[in-house]
């Protein structure tokens, strides 16, 4: 059985093109499945005269369609792999703020 890309079609965290990132229990991170993605964006209906605050946005799949749609998005992260991931992507529309834990 062969696996597709990940949500967005981008790489994870440094890894290759198409690899999964499995999911860190330190942070209690659950990644968004693509139907559910698609559920979320049409629910809330975000426009271009709006801001939205995105905490965990883990690999990006609902940040990247909110973006396409939203005038900002501000995303912030726990996990400093994914959040470089996200600043990688150089979305213009997105500010991603990794987190610190005390």
């Amino acid at each position: 059985m062969t696996r597709g890309k990940a949500e967005g079609g981008k790489g994870e965290g440094g890894k290759g093109e198409g690899e999964r990132r499995k999911p860190r229990k330190r942070f209690g991170q659950h990644f968004l499945e693509r139907a559910w993605v698609t559920k979320v964006i049409s629910a809330i209906a975000p426009t271009s005269d709006q801001t939205f605050l995105e905490i965990g946005p883990g690999r990006g799949a609902l940040t990247r369609p909110l973006a396409e749609r939203a005038g900002r998005v501000v995303a912030i992260e726990i996990d400093r792999d994914l959040a470089g991931m996200l600043e990688r992507e150089s979305i213009p529309n997105l500010r991603v703020v990794p987190s610190i834990t005390c």
